[in-house]
């Protein structure tokens, strides 16, 4: 498992995503891709830079500002994509039609004041696209998709382009 995350505030980065990758009960490579010096444009072209070194056969996107509440939640998050079909994405929280449904094991925001949801879903729900917080897919769907660093040549949508292209090529995204 991989997780490749682009920061710019180096104690938020420490403090919460580190901070809690560290009490979990698995194994994985983190991808620490620091942008405080605006080295890359775009979220697409430094989540494909994270993603061509990254060693792992799942990757998981996550902002820095995200904390996994319970020592299991990586491998939980780990183990439904591993379940999935190539060209899947899985996130934590999503838009599902026709409204909109929002569920969460993690905490984001400075002050840990986003959380959205408790509970932890046993099972996985299609959604339309899942929020750039906190997501991932196997390695190979990101071979053939990879993040569109034309079309999202800024720090929004990337996640949203990749859902929509995900699911216009017959696969499914889930939260």
């Amino acid at each position: 498992v991989s997780i490749i995350c682009v920061f710019n505030n180096q104690n938020q980065f420490e403090n919460q995503l580190k901070a809690s990758l560290a009490l979990q009960d698995i194994d994985y490579e983190l991808v620490a891709i620091d942008n405080s010096d605006y080295k890359f444009k775009s979220a697409a072209e430094a989540l494909n830079y994270g993603s061509n070194i990254a060693k792992g056969d799942i990757f998981i996107y996550s902002h820095q500002d995200i904390y996994l509440k319970r020592h299991n939640e990586l491998k939980l998050f780990a183990d439904a994509i591993e379940k999935c079909d190539v060209g899947t994405i899985v996130g934590t929280q999503g838009v599902r039609e026709p409204k909109k449904v929002y569920f969460s094991n993690i905490t984001s925001g400075t002050a840990f004041n986003k959380e959205i949801n408790a509970e932890y879903m046993e099972s996985l729900y299609e959604v339309s696209c899942v929020d750039e917080g906190f997501f991932g897919m196997k390695r190979d769907t990101w071979n053939n998709l990879k993040f569109n660093e034309e079309l999202c040549d800024n720090w929004h949508l990337y996640c949203v382009e990749m859902c929509l292209h995900t699911r216009r090529n017959g696969n499914k995204v889930y939260v």
